[in-house]
């Protein structure tokens, strides 16, 4: 089945159970596994289980562009060897963590219309001392009788030795058991989509260098090359995740899916979140990139024709920092005693700084500079962002896999900054039109509308109370929000004549960006405020320390003269 816009999920009165179905689905006779991919370097798989679907479609729910599935996906991950010399090496043992609990987040943000393939389920099946869950057991039973085991196994060990050798320096010789290796499982919806980075590659074997006639959610795609292309929709994606609160923190062509219909529609869906954190509390801004941007402008790189960075990009890392280090300095001058303020809370108040950016960012419509803003933070368990492997790449005069993000058509930053403003424009649009899909999705599962009959009285607008939109909400209308758009509004409507919610967002547009402007200038004027009052506080100490000079010296003079008249 093909990932068109509707979720998988079970039943209601399934979810309780869901482990039991899922072990029942792997146990059933007509139940098949087949390899579909594997990492050439981390210790992960993905499997494509395929079951019966007369049997088991009575534990799913059919939601609008979806059908009962007969194929779903399952990710296997290794990260750790345990009680092995009696000592336990971990590898990344935190990225499963992460993965299986924003994966969860991410599919139940918007479960009509999600950005990511839906998640079904994950458990840790493997123990130290070999024990199985019952979970693990039936997995393994299952790549058994499909000549799978022994080969993922081996390969599996192989590959934890030589992370293990290459982050730790540590060199196993010999064989180690396959019990003795932490494993992870995370069962999600099946996606028969094609990667970014296949897309692109296909397109060009055909000798194919500008793309056309290309459309996302019924937007037409003005025509650009491959690598415009790339870059438009890797930062669409950003922007997708960024707008629901989420940085992905390993956003590269092959995390992004294409599912293409014959008319040439394309569905974005973004995968793989064992780095993804939210914008608040979760994420920190990586200022070990400094020492590498300096390298890039030094004379001695230059030399070697190295690709140099674009100043617009290093303009916007500057402006991030000094937001970061005006935020520190604030923070400890709004306290008496550096005692009384942690560093742990510091770091907060400047993380929340940096997500204060990023919105606002988003609200004035700056997408591209946002998504840029983004690449630059991390999870401190990683502490290495998207953008130090990107300038690393160049250092070292490597093509990156996270290059298309800071595609430059210009070199000049004053065409350069035009057609990020082009981006943006065109960002919007897409982030709209993909609201608008949202709400159509929604009517078709709302309940039915009562018949005039059986409805109440309507209560006349002279006496109902005006909708008043909220300040502070997000410019980008949430799923949640049906009372945007008129349930009587069909999609042909939508298209010829404009809805009425739009005067609505438009207001709302207005009130928040004034709102903003309103925010900004009360923090502008609360920074100058305790500038002047430290400026103000100086002077006067200084003029007490004076004034204490000056009557010191008045009382030596009237002393001296007292005695000299003695």
């Amino acid at each position: 089945m093909s990932f068109k816009g509707g979720a998988i999920d079970f039943k209601d009165d399934v979810v309780s159970k869901s482990k039991d179905v899922i072990q029942e689905i792997l146990t059933d006779e007509d139940t098949s596994i087949k390899l579909l991919t594997q990492n050439p370097v981390t210790p992960a798989y993905l499997f494509t289980i395929t079951f019966n679907n007369d049997k088991f479609s009575k534990y799913f729910k059919k939601l609008p562009g979806s059908n009962i599935p007969s194929v779903l996906l399952l990710k296997l991950m290794a990260y750790e060897f345990t009680s092995y010399s009696s000592r336990t090496h971990t590898i990344n043992n935190d990225e499963f963590t992460f993965e299986a609990i924003q994966h969860l987040n991410l599919s139940t943000y918007d479960n009509t219309f999600p950005i990511c393939p839906s998640f079904i389920y994950s458990e840790r099946i493997s123990y130290p001392e070999g024990k199985y869950t019952l979970t693990g057991a039936c997995i393994f039973d299952l790549l058994n009788k499909f000549g799978l085991y022994s080969n993922i196994t081996q390969t599996m060990v192989t590959k934890l030795k030589e992370l293990l050798l290459h982050t730790h320096k540590i060199d196993y010789r010999g064989t180690i058991p396959i019990e003795n290796v932490s494993q992870h499982i995370i069962i999600m919806e099946y996606y028969s989509c094609i990667t970014l980075k296949n897309f692109i590659e296909d397109t060009y074997s055909r000798k194919i260098s500008i793309l056309s006639n290309y459309y996302i959610y019924g937007i037409e795609l003005p025509p650009m090359s491959l690598e415009e292309f790339g870059c438009i929709l890797t930062l669409f994606v950003s922007s997708l995740m960024l707008v629901r609160g989420f940085i992905h923190g390993d956003l590269h062509k092959n995390n992004i899916l294409l599912c293409v219909d014959d008319k040439q529609n394309i569905n974005p869906v973004v995968i793989d979140f064992g780095r993804t954190s939210r914008i608040n509390f979760e994420n920190k801004f990586d200022t070990s990139i400094i020492p590498l941007i300096n390298i890039i402008g030094a004379k001695e790189v230059k030399d070697k024709k190295v690709k140099i960075l674009n100043s617009l990009i290093t303009a916007i890392y500057d402006k991030t920092a000094e937001i970061r280090i005006d935020e520190m300095w604030r923070q400890r001058l709004m306290t008496t005693s550096r005692a009384k303020q942690s560093s742990e809370s510091r770091e907060i108040y400047i993380i929340n700084a940096i997500e204060r950016h990023i919105k606002n960012l988003l609200f004035l419509g700056s997408y591209v500079e946002a998504a840029i803003v983004s690449s630059m933070c991390c999870l401190p368990s990683f502490n290495t962002s998207v953008f130090y492997f990107y300038i690393e790449a160049l250092i070292k005069n490597e093509i990156s896999s996270y290059r298309s993000m800071y595609y430059c058509k210009s070199k000049k930053p004053e065409e350069q900054k035009l057609v990020w403003n082009s981006y943006d424009v065109l960002l919007k649009r897409l982030l709209e039109a993909r609201e608008v899909k949202t709400q159509s999705l929604v009517e078709a599962i709302a309940p039915p509308i009562i018949p005039e009959v059986l409805a109440p009285p309507i209560i006349p607008e002279v006496i109902a109370p005006p909708i008043i939109p909220e300040v502070l909400a997000p410019p980008l209308l949430h799923s949640s929000s049906k009372h945007y758009l008129p349930l009587e509004t069909s999609q042909e409507s939508m298209v010829t004549t404009p809805p009425a919610w739009e005067a609505v967002y438009a207001a709302t547009l207005a009130l928040n960006r004034a709102a903003l402007g309103a925010r900004q200038l009360i923090t502008n004027a609360l920074q100058k405020a305790t500038r002047k009052e430290n400026v103000v506080n100086v002077l006067a100490g200084r003029q007490n320390k004076l004034h204490k000079r000056r009557t010191t010296r008045t009382q030596r003079k009237r002393t001296r003269r007292t005695r000299r008249q003695k």
